[in-house]
C-alpha cells in the first residue's frame, strides 16, 4: 500500500508561492511597486544596489544558458517548477526580459574568484553571471532561495558577491556507526543550497584487501556507495575529504589485529591505540590509505592525531620512549615519537599529490621532532599552542572550534546560534575558549560546523537533521558573508524558517507507505503477525506484532557507541516504547529509538527494512552471507537479521500487504 502524499515527514518546508495572475505581467517593470523587498537568502547577498523597477516570474519564462550550462538551466527550470507552479522550461540561445538567463564568463575571475557570482534583475530579466560554473551554480541557489517564499515579483537591482573565506562546511563523523547515504545525500543538497563547501567524513571505506579484510566490521562504505555521493558532491562544488584517525580512535580498525595494537606496561593491549613504535602497524595504516586512492577525488587526507593518549599517558607506555631514543636520538621523548609519526604519515600522503590535516591536540611539546609546516591545521580544542602562536609559526589553519559542534548524547555540544548570532564580538577568527586570531589572517581558510555521534542511540539521524538547521545556516552566513545583516537573531530565524530545505530535501519521502496493519511473510520467523506500523516524530515506523502486543527492536549484540552494530545481529519483540516523544526524553531514548525502522520502497512494489540506529538491512539469513562478526556468531538460516545491503540481495525485500479486516485504530 503506497502512502498518501500528505503524510510525508517534512520539516521547515515554506509554501509554495503562485504564478502570477496575470499573464502580461511577467518579466520585467519600469514603474516600482511600493513596499517591494528583495526576499533574504542565506548566505546574505551584501552590498546590493537597487535598481528601478520590478521582475516577475511568470508564465513563458524561460532559464536560458549556453550549452555548456544546460544541464544546470534544466535542473533550475525543473526546481522552479515545482516550487512556484510556474511553467519554467530550459532554453539555449537569447534570453529575453522574462528569462532567467545563466552565463559563464571567465574574465569575471578576477572580480569574482572561483566561486562568486553576479545577480543582476533589471530590463534583461534576471541574470546570473559567474566566472566558474560552480559561481553560476551558487547564483542558482540564491534565485532558488529568492522565489521559493511566496513572492514571484522582485526589486531590480545588482550584487557581486563571493565568499570571504576558502573553506565553509562541517565534520561528519560516521566513525564506529553509520550515516546512511540516504542522509549524506540530504546533507550535500542542504550544504549546496548554502553555498558551502566543504566536507571532512571520518568513515569506513570497506577493506578489501587480504592484509586489511577482518577490518570489514560494520559501519563501512562500499567504493560505489562513496563514488555516488562524491560525483554528486563534486557537481555541487563540494570538496569530501576522508579520514582514517590515527594512531588513537583505532578500534573499529584495530579490533581484529591485536598485533598492530599499542601495549601499555603491563602487556595490556589497546584496540584503540596503534603501536608506532611497530613498522608493521605503521604499514597496515599506510595500506589503509592506499585502499581510498581512487575513491575520493579530494587532494586532502586527514589522519585525525587526536587523543591517542586519551584517558592515560605516555608515561604507561614504556616502549614508546625506548622507541623515540632509538629512532630520534638522545632525550627525544614519546611526544617526539608522536609528532614523527605524523610527519612520516605527511611524506606519505605528499608522494600521493596530497595534502595532510591534522586536529591541533596533535600538536605537542617535542625535543628533537618538528612537526612539517605543510600540515593543515584543524583547531578545534582550547587547550596546547594557541591558535595565534601558530599562525606566528606560519601554519593554515581551519577554525573546528567546538562552539559549533554537534552531539547525540553531550549536552554541552549543542550549536546555539542564537546566543553566537547575537555575539557580535563572535567571528571565523574566533577559536574555542575565546582565543583569537586576526579573522583576516591569509592562511585561515574558513570554519567548520562538527556532527558527531558519541553515545548514538541518544537520538536518530532524522532527529539530527532537524536539530543542526539553525547553525548550519549560521555556519553558512558567517563563512560566506561574514557580516549580521539581520537586526537581531530573531529576525533570521524568520528568514531560514521561510526559506526552508532546498528541493531535494522536500521531495525525500521518508515514510513511504501509510501507519496500518500489514501481513509482512518475511518476518514470520519472529512472529506471523500482523504487524501494526506507526509512523514516528522523526520519520521513521515503529513495528507492532499484534499477536503478542510488542515492539520489534533491534537492541541486542555486540555494540559500538553503545548501538548494535554486529553483523547478524537478531531483532526481537520487546515491550512497546513511546515513540511519539522527542529527544528531550532522554531516559527512554534507548528503548525508543532501538524501536524505529526506516522503510525504503525498492523494486517491485517491495520494500527494505533498516533499523534506524544501524542502518544495516533486515533480511532473511541464507547461511552464504560473508563478514569477519559471522566468523563467531551466525544467525541460522531462515532467520530474519540485519547484515549491510552488500551482503544480501533479494532476501532482503519485503512485502507489506495491507490486512484485510483490521486497521491501525484495532
Amino acid at each position: 500500500m503506497e502512502k498518501s502524499p500528505d503524510k510525508r515527514f517534512d520539516v521547515y518546508a515554506a509554501t509554495a508561492p503562485h504564478a502570477a495572475d496575470d499573464h502580461e505581467s511577467a518579466g520585467y517593470s519600469a514603474t516600482a511597486i511600493a513596499g517591494l523587498s528583495r526576499p533574504a537568502t542565506v548566505p546574505s547577498m551584501d552590498g546590493w544596489t537597487d535598481g528601478a523597477g520590478s521582475w516577475t516570474l511568470g508564465e513563458g519564462a524561460r532559464v536560458v544558458s549556453s550549452d555548456v550550462l544546460a544541464e544546470r538551466a534544466q535542473s533550475l527550470a525543473s526546481e522552479l517548477t515545482k516550487f512556484t507552479g510556474v511553467d519554467i522550461k530550459s532554453a539555449t540561445g537569447s534570453a529575453t526580459g522574462k528569462d532567467i538567463s545563466l552565463t559563464l564568463d571567465a574574465s569575471k575571475k578576477v572580480e569574482l574568484g572561483d566561486e562568486g557570482f553576479k545577480l543582476s534583475i533589471g530590463p534583461n530579466g534576471l541574470e546570473i553571471v559567474g566566472a566558474t560554473d560552480v559561481g553560476v551554480f551558487y547564483g542558482t541557489r540564491s534565485v532558488s532561495q529568492m522565489l521559493r517564499q511566496g513572492q514571484l515579483t522582485l526589486p531590480a537591482g545588482t550584487v557581486a558577491t563571493k565568499p570571504k573565506y576558502k573553506e565553509r562546511g562541517a565534520t561528519l563523523c560516521a566513525c564506529q556507526i553509520n550515516i546512511s547515504t540516504d542522509w549524506i545525500d540530504r546533507f550535500l543538497s542542504d550544504m549546496a543550497d548554502l553555498r558551502l563547501n566543504y566536507v571532512l567524513l571520518e568513515m569506513k571505506l570497506k577493506p578489501e584487501s587480504s592484509n586489511t579484510k577482518k577490518a570489514a566490521t560494520w559501519s563501512y562504505y562500499t567504493r560505489d556507495d562513496v563514488r555516488k555521493f562524491v560525483e554528486k558532491a563534486n557537481d555541487y562544488g563540494i570538496d569530501v575529504i576522508p579520514e582514517i584517525n590515527s594512531p588513537g580512535h583505532m578500534n573499529i580498525w584495530l579490533e581484529n589485529y591485536p598485533e598492530y595494537q599499542l601495549a601499555d606496561n603491563s602487556g595490556r593491549k589497546d584496540p584503540n591505540k596503534l603501536d608506532i613504535s611497530n613498522p608493521e602497524a605503521v604499514k597496515f595504516y599506510k595500506t589503509l590509505i592506499d585502499e581510498y586512492d581512487g575513491v575520493f577525488t579530494t587532494k586532502y587526507w586527514h589522519m585525525g592525531a587526536d587523543e591517542y593518549m586519551i584517558g592515560t599517558s605516555f608515561d604507561n607506555y614504556g616502549k614508546l620512549k625506548t622507541f623515540a631514543e632509538e629512532r630520534y636520538g638522545a632525550g627525544a621523548t614519546p611526544n617526539d615519537a608522536f609528532t614523527g609519526f605524523i610527519n612520516d604519515i605527511d611524506e606519505y600522503v605528499k608522494a600521493k599529490g596530497k595534502q595532510l590535516r591534522i586536529w591541533n591536540d596533535g600538536i605537542v611539546s617535542t625535543k628533537n621532532v618538528s612537526l612539517n609546516k605543510d600540515i593543515v591545521i584543524e583547531y578545534w580544542y582550547g587547550a596546547g599552542r594557541t591558535p595565534q602562536a601558530l599562525a606566528e609559526d606560519g601554519y593554515t589553519l581551519m577554525n573546528a572550534t567546538d562552539s559549533l559542534y554537534w552531539s547525540r548524547s553531550a549536552q554541552m555540544y549543542k550549536v546555539d546560534a542564537g546566543k553566537l548570532y547575537g555575539d557580535t564580538t563572535w567571528n571565523v577568527g574566533t577559536f574555542t575558549e575565546g582565543r583569537q586570531i586576526d579573522k583576516n589572517y591569509g592562511k585561515l581558510t574558513g570554519a567548520k560546523a562538527s556532527i558527531w555521534p558519541d553515545t548514538s542511540f541518544y537520538q536518530t539521524e532524522n532527529e539530527v537533521e532537524k536539530e543542526i538547521f539553525d547553525g548550519m545556516r549560521f555556519t553558512a552566513q558567517m563563512t560566506w558573508s561574514d557580516s549580521r545583516p539581520w537586526s537581531t537573531w530573531g529576525d533570521m530565524k524568520k528568514d531560514i524558517d521561510k526559506i526552508g530545505y532546498p528541493l531535494d530535501i522536500r521531495e525525500y519521502d521518508y515514510t513511504p507507505v501509510d501507519a496500518g496493519v500489514y501481513d509482512i511473510p518475511q518476518l514470520d520467523s519472529i512472529s506471523k503477525g500482523p504487524w501494526e506500523l506507526v509512523t514516528t516524530p522523526d520519520g521513521y515506523y515503529q513495528m507492532k506484532d499484534t499477536l503478542s502486543g510488542r515492539c520489534l527492536a533491534l537492541f541486542t549484540g555486540s555494540k559500538h557507541l553503545d548501538v548494535v552494530t554486529q553483523v547478524g545481529a537478531t531483532p526481537e519483540l520487546r515491550n512497546c516504547a513511546d515513540v511519539s516523544v522527542g529527544q528531550d526524553q532522554r531516559n527512554t531514548a534507548e528503548e525508543r529509538n532501538t524501536q524505529k525502522w526506516q522503510i525504503r520502497a525498492d523494486k517491485d512494489g517491495k520494500y527494505t527494512i533498516s533499523p534506524a540506529l544501524t542502518q544495516q538491512r533486515l533480511a532473511i539469513a541464507t547461511g552464504n552471507e560473508r563478514n569477519i562478526d559471522l566468523e563467531t556468531s551466525r544467525p541460522a538460516a531462515g532467520t530474519v537479521a540485519q547484515f549491510p545491503a552488500d551482503l544480501v540481495g533479494d532476501n532482503a525485500l519485503f512485502t507489506l500487504t495491507g490486512h484485510v479486516g483490521m486497521s491501525a485504530a484495532e
